[in-house]
């Protein structure tokens, strides 16, 4: 028998523009596992007159209780945990649980506010059109595992970043600097690149530095 639950929150919207929240429990069972089960994905149910303020806090408790109540956990919830969001900050204060922010979100926001500095910022900018670059051309790609080929280097393919997941930058950064020769080559060579394209990516000599130093940092 569980004694005590943890309940994370998650909230959504499909491409559909359709609003949910996912409500996740956590505890730990008798043998000191821990284990994570998701209760429910519900819809946020709201008026027609307040559809626009469907990620309330007030709409968003709604759901968690009626959820909490389905499954008869209220009196076992210590705490619920969401991210920092301004609309579910207070979730956990209105159904009467512990509060507790996302400790990944949070960590999320401070290197997000980190790589804001103009030069990385524009840094990343340009790595990551590189990458798009690469990913969208099939030429270019061929012409990557040839040079790979021809260069001795690991046949990888590049990372693209992804704004809410800061390890990805970091993947895309280390992976970029490891193919940073085949790439070169790639877009040096006329038979794989037209000199437009070659001039709107090819990234400096400071540019390649700021990567490698980027990823230096992180493993500070």
């Amino acid at each position: 028998m569980v004694d005590k639950i943890a309940l994370t929150t998650d909230c959504w919207t499909s491409r559909g523009m359709e609003s949910f929240m996912t409500v996740t429990a956590h505890f730990l069972d008798e043998n000191c596992n821990s284990k994570a089960f998701i209760l429910e994905t519900k819809p946020v149910q709201t008026s027609e007159e307040n559809a626009a303020d469907r990620h309330t806090a007030e709409a968003l408790s709604a759901q968690l209780l009626s959820v909490m109540d389905t499954w008869h956990i209220k009196e076992k919830v210590t705490s619920v945990v969401h991210d920092n969001g301004s609309n579910v900050k207070k979730i956990g204060e209105a159904v009467g649980k512990c509060d507790v922010p996302c400790a990944a979100h949070t960590l999320q926001l401070r290197i997000n506010s980190g790589l804001d500095v103009p030069a990385i910022s524009k840094v990343l900018g340009a790595a990551s059109r590189l990458v798009g670059h690469f990913r969208k051309s099939n030429v270019a790609t061929k012409a990557l595992a040839i040079k790979q080929e021809q260069m001795g280097t690991t046949q990888h393919k590049l990372i693209q970043s992804c704004k809410t997941r800061w390890n990805s930058t970091y993947d895309m950064l280390r992976r970029l600097e490891e193919q940073r020769w085949p790439i070169c080559a790639v877009l040096s060579d006329a038979e794989y690149t037209s000199v437009s394209d070659a001039r709107t990516f090819e990234l400096t000599d400071r540019d390649w530095i700021l990567i490698m130093k980027a990823g230096w940092y992180a493993l500070q």
